[in-house]
């Protein structure tokens, strides 16, 4: 069985949080969330505009530049709060001791195991939500925001290779 032995370090922990940052931005549910916010502050500006005797027309001219203005906002605080993410993940790993130790993953066709100097933990594939890839390490959730990781940097290119393909197969989405 092939396996990946560790100790997290901090940076790893921010590359995990912002890969899952980086899911959230992409998911439907927030493109969906995002578009009935600013469709409805556009209707309440263009309702308020014409309430105050604007045109029609140029209170939806005005709606719409507001709606504008408004997704460049949310995307400035989107972008800082990506920025800051790693700084915050450094805080987390410290106070969390678990993450502070050796660990040892390997993987099969059977699932995920995790051992700890704490204990064996096993995960059948079908138990996991989904997996990504960052540019240092190989996610393995268990749920949108509880996830396990490998980092590259301690696998040889066909262990990796290994976990993608045992990943593929696994039934896994890709996310």
């Amino acid at each position: 069985m092939p396996e990946a032995i560790f100790t997290p370090q901090a940076s790893d922990y921010g590359e995990l949080q912002r890969i899952v940052f980086r899911q959230q931005l992409r998911s439907r549910r927030f493109v969906r969330r995002l578009s009935v916010l600013l469709l409805g502050a556009a209707i309440i500006v263009a309702i308020m505009m014409i309430a105050v005797g604007e045109s029609a027309a140029s209170a939806i001219g005005l709606a719409i530049v507001s709606a504008a203005f408004g997704t460049v906002g949310l995307f400035i605080v989107l972008a800082g709060t990506y920025l800051l993410v790693p700084r915050r993940a450094a805080r987390i790993f410290r106070q969390q001791r678990t993450l502070h130790h050796p660990m040892r993953t390997s993987w099969s066709s059977e699932g995920l195991v995790l051992t700890t100097p704490h204990g064996e933990t096993r995960y059948p594939w079908r138990e996991l939500h989904g997996w990504a890839e960052g540019s240092g390490m190989v996610l393995i959730q268990a749920s949108d925001l509880l996830c396990y990781f490998v980092p590259k940097r301690c696998l040889d290119s066909a262990s990796l290779d290994d976990l993608r393909a045992t990943l593929a197969d696994s039934g896994l989405p890709r996310r």
